[in-house]
């Protein structure tokens, strides 16, 4: 009688197990499709034209081939971009977006060997080897900190779009994300 007790039990606690890891893997699931898969172009407007926007930039007046970071008139081109970045438009359709998002990282904040704040950009070099891409092209993500294997691996952020400019030195972000759930693109 006590061994039919404990083989009935074991069963119990089987259906149990399995229920509690369908519901964990339905959950897995669940949260994994709540994210809208999206492209870099769905954060500009439609009829925002970033190829046209420094048209009014006279680059003539600039001594690109010679310009190093430190030089002044490197600092003034950087001053005259970010100016005609501050005018920027956002995408108001994506406030609130559950969106995944493909990118590169560009660490802001570490803590220790964790990444706690990155912009997130649409190519490898941006801001670090190329001027910041527009701020309707870059997104300010906050995280209790990530690894990061490496600047040259491209990412999927997860998390909710909000509208709104982050400044930094490095560049102007138009959205921001509060996530955790970074993950490599190859996965």
């Amino acid at each position: 009688m006590l061994l039919l007790n404990r083989i009935e039990l074991l069963n119990q606690s089987k259906k149990i197990l399995l229920s509690a890891s369908c519901i964990f893997c339905f959950s897995l699931a669940f949260a994994a499709s709540k994210y809208e898969e999206i492209t870099w172009d769905k954060l500009m407007p439609k009829d925002f034209d970033q190829y046209t926007m420094y048209d009014a930039l006279d680059f003539s007046s600039y001594n690109i081939q010679t310009l190093g970071d430190d030089d002044p008139e490197a600092q003034r081109l950087y001053a005259d971009l970010m100016a005609i970045h501050e005018h920027t438009p956002m995408e108001p359709s994506i406030e609130g977006l559950d969106a995944k998002l493909p990118g590169f990282i560009v660490p802001l904040e570490m803590e220790d060997d964790l990444v706690t704040s990155f912009f997130l950009v649409p190519y490898y070099g941006a801001c670090i080897h190329t001027p910041p891409p527009p701020p309707n092209q870059m997104v300010y993500v906050e995280t209790d900190g990530i690894k990061l294997k490496s600047l040259e691996d491209p990412v999927w952020v997860s998390g909710r779009i909000e509208l709104e400019k982050v400044t930094n030195e490095v560049g102007i972000a138009g959205y921001v994300m509060h996530t955790n759930l970074v993950e490599s693109y190859y996965k």
